[in-house]
């Protein structure tokens, strides 16, 4: 996918993110104070007990994979800069929980993203939103083959079969392959965690006299389609 620019880009594009944070951006949470981690919820879908089962007939013969889109950075979110080895799904309980009292100078918050990025033993409070949705994934699937028997397919079945697919971004695929390795999989074979990194390229300033010429100060994702097609043609989708 190729951007077209306008001229003023980068203004334009910074004019965005204040606007942005004016709106509710980390940074300006951070600033006032107002940041409230709140309890989460998970909504169950309503589907019946054969769609479940076919559902699980298919995750046991490896047919199926949750993807999960770890690739953002919240740029809109005036996140600090250091933030971006980990992106959103890289964030922790702990920094979630503080970054409102810590400034984004605090040698504290640094530690925090830093050990984020490592695959160390953590406490429940460490772990990241990416590690938290590969263990919930493992648990709720684990609660749905005690609940469905019918299927035919068990845990160890499963295990040996079930992949799941991350994609993430240039700057934060490292720390999310630690964090995956630090839960060890959620008990997947390591071969089938798939982490694809969604490219970032430049794009096209468009010139007052409608020309164009290549533009590289800003980059941007590929799109969300992208690594898909990558997987694809590599055989692994």
């Amino acid at each position: 996918m190729t951007f077209e620019v306008l001229k003023d880009s980068v203004k334009r594009t910074a004019a965005i993110d204040e606007s942005n944070a004016r709106a509710g951006g980390l940074r300006a949470l951070m600033r006032e104070g107002k940041l409230e981690i709140a309890e989460t919820h998970a909504i169950p879908a309503r589907v019946s007990a054969s769609e479940v089962t076919r559902y699980l007939q298919f995750i046991g013969a490896g047919k199926r994979a949750p993807i999960l889109f770890a690739a953002g950075r919240a740029t809109r979110m005036k996140l600090p800069s250091f933030f971006d080895s980990l992106g959103i799904a890289g964030l922790t309980g702990n920094i979630l929980s503080r970054i409102n009292s810590l400034g984004e100078s605090n040698s504290e918050l640094h530690s925090l993203v830093e050990a984020a990025s490592q695959d160390k033993p953590r406490q429940s409070g460490d772990l990241s939103l990416l590690q938290r949705q590969l263990l919930q994934y493992q648990y709720q699937t684990k609660r749905l083959l005690d609940e469905h028997p019918a299927a035919g397919v068990t845990l160890r079945g499963w295990l040996e079969k079930a992949s799941f697919v991350v994609v993430a971004n240039e700057a934060n695929h490292a720390a999310l392959s630690h964090q995956l390795a630090a839960v060890g999989y959620g008990g997947l074979k390591p071969e089938n965690v798939l982490l694809t990194v969604q490219g970032e390229v430049g794009g096209l300033e468009v010139l007052p006299d409608g020309t164009t010429r290549p533009f590289d100060t800003e980059r941007w994702p590929e799109g969300h389609g992208k690594p898909f097609m990558d997987l694809r043609a590599e055989g692994l989708l």
